[in-house]
């Protein structure tokens, strides 16, 4: 597949369609140099009125996949100012809060990260462990151990819960 979008993008570099493609599947390879080089031309594009009409949704996912690619290289500036973005436009995301979450707490903003990981804990229908792991690991580093051990508890609750089911 990757190899016949390369070919699709020699003859028109600038089909939105192709780069589209090209951003899943450089996501799915973990490519994530390519995965930033293409949604940085998506987005480019974007701001240039080349896309054609706007599909929210996937400008949302370009900038998330952004913000992974970001994070992956160590840009977690890049990658805040990416994840801060999705925000804005999925306000509702539990993914988007903890996925800058992870980018604050990778940057020593612990603060931070506690705060979007307490929103994802609130947006998180499906009630994962995931979030609680994950700002217990930044209490930690806050030196809160009473709330990191909270949260610890509350994780293996809803670890064991979701191990019946």
């Amino acid at each position: 597949l990757d190899t016949e979008l390369n070919k699709m993008l020699t003859i028109v570099p600038d089909d939105t369609k192709v780069i589209e493609r090209k951003i899943e599947a450089a996501e799915a390879m973990r490519d994530w140099a390519a995965s930033e080089k293409f949604c940085n031309i998506y987005l480019n594009q974007l701001t240039h009125g080349k896309n054609g009409p706007i599909k929210t949704d996937f400008v949302q996912y370009a900038f998330g996949v952004r913000a992974l690619a970001r994070r992956a290289q160590k840009n977690l500036a890049g990658a805040i100012e990416d994840g801060t973005t999705v925000i804005k436009l999925a306000p509702e995301s539990a993914l988007a809060y903890r996925d800058r979450g992870d980018c604050y707490r990778l940057s020593g903003k612990y603060d931070l990260a506690v705060v979007d990981y307490t929103k994802a804990i609130q947006l998180d229908s499906s009630k994962s462990s995931s979030n609680y792991w994950r700002r217990a690991k930044a209490y930690e580093k806050l030196n809160n151990a009473n709330l990191a051990k909270q949260d610890l508890e509350m994780a293996k609750k809803l670890d064991v819960a979701q191990s019946k089911i």
